[in-house]
């Protein structure tokens, strides 16, 4: 899942493909009369880009949910861009699923310390939220002010960590 798409990147890979071509195929499962991309939306953006007739496809008619499932995560979680708020929605929505968080930490290959932290993203100050999708603040410094109970407080916090003035330094 992700909360924006970066159309340069879209632009940048569909060269790659134009140049080398699809590398990888994506994978699909049959959704009715049509299917559904499982892994590769951006491949699929960027041949889209291309206008390119076909596409390469594995199709997985496993009907196996939690390894589809699983392999979304992982497909989403080994994007180097990807920003810790989008890293929350990606367990947010295996959490909807399967209503487990240890099962969504497994499938991740993520301890379940870190699936925790990342989902208290999402219910923390908007304002903090913002700031770290942008990467104006480190995932540590939004975890940090999100504690901060007072409103006040916590977005003068955020103004000092916005300026670079405010770090989150770990104990020795």
């Amino acid at each position: 899942m992700r909360a924006e798409i970066d159309v340069q990147a879209i632009h940048e890979l569909a060269v790659s493909i134009k140049e080398v071509g699809l590398i990888e195929p994506i994978v699909v499962r049959p959704d009715g009369e049509t299917f559904e991309v499982v892994v590769g939306h951006r491949r699929l953006m960027a041949c889209r880009m291309l206008e390119l007739a076909d596409v390469a496809c594995l199709v997985d008619e496993s009907g196996d949910a939690e390894g589809l499932t699983a392999k979304r995560l992982h497909e989403n979680l080994i994007r180097v861009d990807m920003t810790p708020v989008e890293e929350a929605l990606v367990y947010a929505e295996a959490f909807e699923k399967y209503q487990d968080l240890e099962k969504v930490a497994r499938m991740a290959h993520r301890s379940l310390a870190v699936v925790e932290r990342r989902l208290m993203l999402l219910s923390g100050d908007a304002g903090v939220r913002e700031a770290l999708h942008q990467g104006t603040i480190s995932a540590g410094v939004a975890e940090e002010l999100n504690k901060v109970q007072d409103k006040p407080t916590r977005d003068f916090l955020l103004r000092l960590a916005l300026k670079n003035i405010l770090r989150r330094r770990r104990a020795i």
